[in-house]
């Protein structure tokens, strides 16, 4: 109950279509009782930019990659190589779109359409989640929903953030909106991370989980 401000450090390409509007939403409920600015880091793209939009004002470096507003989906096709090693699958289906994205086969026309429709549903909510959180109509905001990145100048330019700065000039707004003193330090969470995913992260500039993501089963993306 004390804490009157929220510094949220962006520093993301994205992620799963589900899991970024998630944490978007419960962001945005904390936004309604705390003033909340963004920081982007190095990236706030796809996903990282969906997140931002629950603060009430963004930060972001001159050099930041920043926007890929859209949405992607993965299927991996390996039915070539199971011939060449003599392997084959034979599936039984329930529906006929019960195994529509599936690795070992092609996608039929049909099959195209029924995914693409998802996917443009999908594209659409992030869309009016952009809208809402620029003051754009649907209309305005959907001229940079192509999937295209941008610096933080660039975004700047066309709206999609408020201010070149990092994190002392985010801090720096957040405490003279709340009125509490500079000098204050920000309150922490606690690093739950090993000292080796640390390290990984640090020398290899990515995190552990994405050694071990689980990329068989095709996933929706909001991901830069």
């Amino acid at each position: 109950d004390n804490i009157v401000g929220v510094l949220l450090r962006v520093d993301s390409p994205g992620g799963g279509a589900s899991a970024s509007q998630e944490l978007y939403m419960s962001l945005k409920r904390l936004a309604q009782k705390k003033t909340m600015v963004v920081s982007m880091g190095s990236v706030a793209a796809s996903g990282g930019y969906m997140l931002s939009m629950a603060g009430e004002r963004i930060f972001a470096n001159a050099s930041t990659i920043t926007g890929s507003i859209g949405v992607r989906m993965d299927i991996p096709q390996i039915q070539n190589l199971m011939r060449k090693i003599g392997i084959s699958q034979e599936t039984l289906v329930t529906g006929p779109y019960k195994d529509a994205a599936s690795m070992f086969r092609p996608l039929s026309q049909e099959e195209k359409k029924y995914l693409q429709r998802i996917l443009d549903d999908l594209h659409m909510q992030f869309v009016e989640i952009v809208a809402k959180g620029r003051n754009l109509t649907v209309e305005q905001a959907q001229k940079f929903a192509t999937g295209r990145i941008f610096t933080g100048r660039e975004a700047l330019h066309f709206g999609l953030i408020d201010e070149l700065g990092g994190q002392e000039e985010a801090h720096a707004w957040l405490a003279q909106k709340t009125g509490v003193a500079l000098t204050k330090e920000l309150i922490k969470e606690p690093k739950k991370n090993a000292w080796y995913e640390e390290a990984l992260k640090t020398l290899l500039n990515f995190g552990v989980g994405a050694m071990v993501q689980d990329n068989t089963s095709p996933v929706f993306l909001y991901l830069y």
